[in-house]
């Protein structure tokens, strides 16, 4: 704090001056490698001081990268499955971000498939091949810190999409899973009017959906005593579909017309089970994740009594183009990473999407306001 006394003043004048000498000792600049031509921006890994951005984050590597002057990068794309709504949506929209960039960027994936080991796996091929950065789209990255450790050792920066945070990894973006989850669970349970049974189902490969399943228990625990839990059942990603209509046919048998509602940590399962509970002649609502067209659109044709009635519309496109935006700042700009991704996790919000608020056709369930801002009035619908 400036002190009012005067004798102090000249010492205030010399801490400030310190301070800035040290900053411009330690900030980050750019440089040009006498070896290649290539400019780097320099940096460091660890919980070194960082510049603009703030302290770097520890685990989250800083370079230094090969600044591309030419513009040209490689970038290995890895993939939970070749055929999930949310992978085909943001591939397709990361590959239009270049197209509309005008970037000359090659982009080349590999499928998971749905497996850890498999990521870990994809990670490793594409250092091997010596791609310009590595990208991880919805992916399982538990088993994958050596492969990591790996391609930071090789100088390639890997960057995640829907994947959760690890060490090693500059920046992931997603939805707070923990404040969606929170959102619809609570619906469901207002929906209900704080009793009754749900069943779910769910995936532990996934860390956003073991985050959904876990707030369900946790809210209905602690704030919604009234609300019970009959089952869960936990599903492959690669065989999701045939087993969520085997779980629901299952808890139709057990429970029957006990079931209030269904709980699901992503759409499709929800989807799949309202086919069985269909045929079985019961009408139950069911809450889900992710808001792709099919299930805005179920939701959309519905009764808003059985079937889908609710889902939380994340941002896949926009995950996709901020990571864009991170590899060209860094990569090619050459901007320092703790200025580019300051904390290394990044939420884009979801919205709760209900037959209230639900967008018209092909249009984006993020878009549109959410359920809440309007029903309390702080949001139109167009």
């Amino acid at each position: 704090m400036l002190r009012k006394r005067t004798r102090r003043l000249s010492t205030v004048l010399a801490s400030f001056v310190a301070m800035v000498v040290l900053a411009a000792c330690t900030g980050t600049t750019t440089e040009t490698d006498s070896g290649s031509g290539a400019k780097k921006n320099s940096g460091s890994t660890g919980s070194s001081s960082g510049s603009a951005g703030g302290p770097a984050i520890d685990g989250q590597p800083q370079g230094p990268y090969d600044v591309r002057t030419d513009g040209k990068l490689t970038i290995g794309w890895v993939e939970l499955t070749a055929d999930c709504q949310s992978c085909v949506k943001a591939l397709a929209e990361f590959r239009s971000f270049i197209e509309d960039n005008d970037y000359d960027w090659t982009v080349e994936t590999l499928d998971s498939k749905g497996d850890a080991d498999g990521a870990a796996r994809a990670i490793e091929d594409f250092t091997t091949r010596k791609v310009d950065v590595i990208v991880t789209a919805f992916v399982v990255l538990k088993a994958s810190g050596a492969a990591i450790d790996g391609a930071n050792a090789a100088k390639i920066p890997v960057f995640s999409l829907d994947s959760g945070w690890s060490p090693g990894v500059v920046g992931d973006v997603t939805t707070n899973n923990f404040d969606m989850a929170a959102q619809i669970a609570a619906y469901l349970a207002d929906s209900l009017g704080g009793n009754g049974n749900v069943v779910s189902i769910w995936s532990d490969q996934h860390y956003g959906v073991v985050i959904r399943q876990e707030m369900l228990e946790n809210i209905t625990k602690s704030r919604y005593p009234g609300i019970k839990i009959l089952g869960s059942k936990n599903v492959t990603l690669a065989g999701y579909y045939q087993e969520s209509i085997d779980a629901a046919e299952n808890f139709v048998s057990r429970f029957g017309d006990e079931i209030d509602a269904v709980y699901c940590g992503f759409d499709e399962p929800c989807m799949a089970a309202a086919e069985v509970f269909e045929k079985a002649g019961l009408d139950v609502p069911m809450f889900g994740f992710d808001g792709h067209q099919q299930a805005l659109g179920e939701i959309r044709g519905g009764d808003g009594t059985s079937g889908l009635v609710a889902t939380m519309a994340q941002q896949f496109g926009p995950f996709a183009t901020t990571v864009g935006q991170w590899i060209n700042s860094i990569l090619v700009e050459g901007k320092p990473v703790n200025e580019v991704i300051p904390v290394p996790e990044v939420y884009l919000p979801a919205k709760l999407i209900t037959p209230l608020n639900v967008p018209a056709e092909g249009e984006d369930g993020w878009t549109v306001p959410g359920y809440y801002d309007v029903v309390s009035g702080q949001a139109e619908l167009k």
